[in-house]
């Protein structure tokens, strides 16, 4: 499947921003190296479009700047949940 869910949950001090996905999920041992420069889960998988392997590590470094949480959950063939927790601005 092509679609995705984006969910946003909020508690009294943050914000949680969720991003699923239905597809082929990413296999457990592969789950600490996703963050890290050039790695690519998929290198035996055909895929219409080739990527470089830095998206996640750039957003690593944009959320572990600005101090947010983030993560993944993943099952194989079940899809892929990625998210990050920001404090509310305090009006």
């Amino acid at each position: 499947e092509k679609n995705i869910d984006v969910i946003v949950l909020k508690n009294e001090d943050n914000v949680i921003i969720k991003v699923k996905d239905y597809g082929i999920g990413i296999k457990k041992e592969h789950l600490d190296f996703i963050w890290q420069r050039y790695y690519r889960v998929d290198k035996g998988l055909q895929r219409s479009t080739q990527g470089t392997g830095l998206g996640l590590s750039i957003i690593k470094e944009i959320l572990e700047y600005h101090g947010f949480k983030y993560g993944v959950e993943s099952k194989e063939n079940v899809g892929s949940t990625f998210y990050f927790e920001m404090p509310k601005i305090k009006k």
